[in-house]
């Protein structure tokens, strides 16, 4: 319901609303509430050069397909050995990377991942808007879709 209408105190007005979601850190074993909803955008972990190849899903990332057979995660980013602000507490994200006085470190997860395509959903739309009239938004099924028919298979073409 948020993706078509983000603001619920405005009845009368439609405001919608792109989500991106990252798809979980259950591997194989599948995806979680609510990554299964409907019109959202769920991104899996890649792997990078650091830890193997981009077109590999990483180990740990949920992947599906839905229980009702829908194609879950929309996309993948990288989300492997990805480097983030550390975690002062220590663990995950806790190690410093050498050299950043003791301010990053390599983490890894979808939650590494959907980041990366948040960003290019902004980017999607700032382009959107120089072709439409008035310089509107896209709705979220044309963000989801201009990402997805941009993507590149990994792998199989499938």
């Amino acid at each position: 319901i948020m993706v078509r209408d983000g603001n619920f105190d405005t009845a009368s007005t439609a405001e919608p609303f792109i989500e991106v979601f990252s798809a979980g850190n259950s591997g194989a074993s599948g995806l979680t509430a609510p990554k299964e909803g409907k019109n959202l955008i769920v991104t899996a972990s890649s792997d990078n050069f650091r830890v193997g190849s981009i077109d590999n899903i990483s180990g740990f990332s949920s992947r599906g397909p839905a229980v009702d057979g829908r194609w879950v995660p929309t996309i993948s980013a990288p989300g492997a050995q990805i480097a983030s602000t550390r975690n002062d507490d220590g663990g995950s994200c806790g190690t410093a990377i050498a050299g950043t006085n003791n301010l990053y470190s390599f983490c890894s997860g979808t939650s590494m991942a959907a980041p990366h395509t948040s960003g290019v959903i902004v980017l999607v739309t700032e382009w959107w808007r120089g072709f439409a009239e008035g310089g509107a938004d896209p709705s979220p099924a044309m963000a989801k879709a201009l990402l997805v028919n941009g993507a590149v298979d990994m792998g199989t073409a499938d």
